[in-house]
């Protein structure tokens, strides 16, 4: 499965959204950006998305509550290493969570940890990516991150009218 991401204006993303709107589509906006994610197995709605592969998954994604794009760019080499321990560190309880997305990218250099929280509250635990990146230890080299890692928070409205 894929999980496709467009951004573009709010008005221009909620006619999308409200035009195309399936169980696998949520719109988010900050205040600098609207994004639309869509989930599917086949070719994406949009245009041009940005495209990553769904490595793992932890709960339906709903509309509602506050998303957490943490863009993590890691060393070629380190990539297997990565994929197979990052993974274990989501497996414990985390209070708020309502989904979870470990995403390999397609058209992209970075990594995509989707999360999605009930609560701007529940959000703040997973403020600080770095902490829940898996320890240097488990990959070949020191310098695992090649770039900065970056978080961008989203409001996911439950109503959209």
């Amino acid at each position: 499965m894929d999980f496709y991401i467009a951004s573009g204006t709010y008005d221009f993303m909620k006619k999308i959204f409200q035009q195309k709107k399936t169980d696998n589509m949520i719109l988010m906006q900050n205040a600098s950006e609207t994004l639309l994610i869509q989930e599917s197995s086949t070719k994406s709605v949009f245009s041009s998305p940005r495209k990553y592969t769904i490595i793992e998954a932890y709960r339906e994604l709903l509309q509602q509550g506050v998303a957490i794009l943490a863009y993590v760019y890691v060393d070629h080499e380190d990539r297997p290493a990565f994929e197979e321990e990052f993974p274990l560190q989501m497996k414990r309880a985390l209070p708020g969570l309502i989904a979870y997305r470990f995403l390999r990218p397609v058209t992209s250099d970075s990594y995509l940890i989707y999360t999605q929280w009930e609560s701007t509250t529940a959000a703040e635990l997973w403020s600080d990516i770095e902490n829940q990146l898996p320890e240097p230890s488990i990959v070949k080299h020191a310098n695992v991150f090649v770039a900065k890692n970056y978080t961008k928070k989203y409001n996911v409205p439950k109503d959209i009218s």
